[in-house]
C-alpha cells in the first residue's frame, strides 16, 4: 500500500475511498479477483459505487478507475 501511495503522491494523483477500498482489498486476498468478485466485496462493505449498477461490464469501468491508482 505505501508503494501505490509513494506513486500517488509522485503524480499528484488523489485516489477515492472507492479507489483505495478496491486496491486494500486487492492486497489482502493475496490472490486475482475478477471485477464481479470486486464489486460483491465493495456491496458487503457498503462502498458500492454509483456504477455498480450499471449495465456495462465492471471489467470496463476498472479499466478506466485501476490504473490511475495502482502503477
Amino acid at each position: 500500500m505505501q508503494s501505490a501511495e509513494a506513486y500517488c503522491d509522485a503524480h499528484k494523483l488523489q485516489p477515492t475511498p472507492v479507489r483505495r477500498k478496491v486496491l486494500e482489498l486487492l492486497l489482502e486476498k493475496h490472490q486475482a479477483l475478477g471485477a464481479y468478485a470486486i464489486l460483491d466485496l465493495l456491496r458487503e462493505g457498503g462502498m458500492a459505487p454509483w456504477w455498480a449498477d450499471l449495465p456495462c461490464p465492471p471489467q470496463e469501468v476498472l479499466g478506466v478507475v485501476l490504473p490511475h491508482c495502482c502503477p
